[in-house]
């Protein structure tokens, strides 16, 4: 039975006749029934230490002249070690049957207590208890990404020196179990962390953990539907409650026209129209009210630049964690004392960042909030927000003026958009929708006619497939097997033909958990290991405290848009150019390009880097073309 969305035994309350107020007759019998065993059981807490409490004051007056006086009769009452001091045999006597009275209501009142205390535990472990606050992130079902979830909001309120309420909202007992279980909570410091249980098809459930004060709504697959159809149909059909209700509609709507949108964000597989029917259900003239992301979809655009150059997946890592440099929506106004005022062009304002590194702005447009990134040329408009790249946004600093410099004497290639690059896919693991989108079409059919998938497990170590491998001349192979298969075959091509071989650093391996990414990585020089869950729960943290960004990200991993680019240094780039930061951001304005990174012969990336000795790698972005 359910009461109110959460579930609870249910009450029936019996009414008197014709609703008339109960007679004296019948409020007398219901206070002798609190006399007896069963009624004191069934009274509330409140209700049994009120009894116990008169109960022991009538029996303390009642012996108070039997025991000499009130104030001894009460201490004797509540501290059986009085009664060494009695006196007399009247005190004597009659004092031991106070003690014995004494002992039995005060064991009583503790057990009353404690049995309160286990139901309360039990309550809140059974996430059945409301939540009243506001400012909350609410997260919708769990799954393996939630840990990675809650280490990236650990670490953005730990850099803010606060704590987030996070309400993890669940429809199975078994997950609250597996939950309390499996997580420790005390892993994250700065979240305080509310379980609640509840039907996840009534929208009471959803009041009871108020909904309307939440910051942010996280909609995840749920882990208990394997099936991809099923778990998008659960979904949609909790989106389709929600929007059903006009509290909950209005109130988005509302948030958005004040260009204050409540960042929700739905996870969905990629089943029958799922992501065309969640935008439909949560749109506002034309905008989605929701961002509808795919952990499929997050992993192959990052997948399709990392099979060029692994930096690029080290690159957008970095960029979706709070632990390391992330995107921020910065209000100018907060520089205005230094100097920074609207009229001022793009190319200005890059320069003047000493640290922080500006990518764009961010304005409202007829349908909400859009971005223009790399605007070269642009100025500042009255209204619009300085999008940066920095540890955090505490960090950015803002100079009126900097020294002259002179025009730049070097030439830069950058290099071209669509590339060669001979691929081969293992296994069909996982869907990889975008993966040929920086491709040539050459590399395109090389990519089309060597998908290989092999009917049994073992085939994939067979020696003749090995050669097949070596022969095909590939420049890069992806290993896309389930995990446990994926981290044998990594291992056996590492163990076979040795860890700097060739070959080896061709090998990109696909895995979801993260114990396997770790073993992995902790082998070679070349960690050439992407964890789709890590970056897909990343993201999708950072869309839970800026739903903007969502068009940020689009637009930095599109072909056609905006592009983050790598320039080899004495290829694309001299070396003679690298001689400070602030030189090297005007040599790339100049040429249309926008700094933001070095990358080393490790492939790490250092943002915002000032020291180019160990640099083999710039990180630039590149404006879209046209634009």
């Amino acid at each position: 039975m359910q009461s109110g969305g959460f579930y609870a035994t249910p009450i029936r309350l019996q009414k008197t006749p014709n609703n008339k107020r109960p007679s004296t007759r019948i409020r007398l019998g219901r206070l002798l029934r609190l006399l007896t065993v069963d009624g004191f059981a069934m009274a509330s807490l409140p209700v049994q230490l009120v009894l116990i409490f008169i109960v022991s004051a009538i029996l303390i007056f009642i012996f108070t002249p039997l025991t000499g006086s009130l104030s001894y009769c009460y201490t004797l009452f509540a501290d059986p070690g009085t009664y060494g001091s009695a006196d007399g045999f009247q005190q004597i006597f009659f004092g031991f049957f106070v003690l014995v009275l004494g002992l039995i209501l005060v064991s009583l009142i503790i057990s009353v207590l404690t049995t309160a205390l286990e139901e309360l535990i039990e309550h809140i472990r059974g996430g059945t208890r409301p939540y009243h606050k506001k400012g909350h992130i609410l997260i919708i079902h769990r799954n393996r990404q939630l840990p990675i979830m809650l280490d990236e909001m650990n670490m953005k309120y730990a850099g803010l020196g606060q704590t987030l309420d996070v309400v993890i909202l669940l429809g199975d007992e078994k997950q609250m179990e597996m939950f309390w279980n499996d997580l420790e909570i005390s892993s994250w410091p700065f979240l305080n962390i509310y379980l609640r249980l509840g039907d996840l098809f009534a929208y009471e459930t959803y009041e009871r953990v108020s909904i309307l004060a939440a910051l942010g709504i996280l909609l995840l697959l749920d882990e208990t539907k394997t099936d991809p159809y099923l778990a998008d149909s659960q979904n949609i059909k909790v989106l389709a409650m929600l929007t059903n209700e006009e509290a909950f509609r209005t109130h988005l709507g509302q948030r958005h026209a004040e260009k204050r949108p409540v960042k929700c964000t739905v996870e969905l597989f990629h089943t029958i129209k799922s992501h065309e029917i969640a935008r439909l259900l949560t749109s506002v003239g034309g905008e989605p009210l929701f961002s509808v992301t795919a952990p499929g979809d997050i992993v192959s655009t990052i997948l399709s630049r990392a099979i060029l150059d692994i930096a690029y997946y080290e690159i957008y890592l970095e960029l979706f964690s709070f632990g390391h440099n992330s995107i921020y929506f910065v209000n100018p106004q907060r520089f205005a004392a230094q100097g920074l005022r609207t009229g001022l062009k793009f190319e200005e304002l890059s320069a003047r960042f000493t640290t922080g590194v500006l990518i764009g702005y961010s304005y409202a447009s007829a349908i909400g909030l859009d971005i223009a990134l790399a605007p070269l040329g642009r100025t500042l408009q009255a209204g619009e927000w300085l999008l940066l790249i920095a540890p955090n946004e505490f960090a950015i600093t803002y100079e009126a003026a900097l020294p002259p410099h002179a025009p730049a004497v070097h030439t830069i290639n950058a290099p071209a958009a669509i590339s060669q690059c001979r691929l081969c896919v293992i296994g069909d693991e996982r869907r990889f929708e975008n993966l040929g989108d920086f491709l040539n079409e050459d590399s395109l059919e090389c990519y089309r006619n060597n998908q290989i998938v092999l009917p049994r497990p073992e085939e994939y170590f067979d020696p003749e497939f090995m050669i097949r491998l070596c022969e095909g001349e590939f420049d890069k192979i992806i290993i896309n097997l389930e995990d446990d298969l994926a981290f044998r075959l990594s291992l056996f091509i590492r163990g076979k033909f040795g860890e700097d071989d060739p070959f080896s650093r061709k090998i990109i391996t696909v895995v979801d958990d993260p114990d396997t990414e770790k073993l992995l990585n902790r082998r070679g020089p070349y960690h050439n290991i992407i964890l789709s869950e890590k970056l897909a729960a990343k993201y999708v943290t950072q869309l839970t405290f800026q739903k903007n960004l969502e068009k940020v990200y689009a637009d930095l991993t599109a072909r056609d848009a905006t592009q983050i680019k790598l320039l080899d240094v004495d290829v694309h780039i001299p070396l003679t150019a690298l001689t400070n930061k602030q030189e090297v951001k005007h040599v790339l304005l100049e040429h249309g390009l926008v700094y933001l990174a070095t990358v080393n012969a490790q492939k790490e990336s250092c943002f915002d880097a000032g020291d180019f000795a160990d640099a083999r790698q710039i990180i630039v972005i590149s404006p879209r073309a046209g634009a």
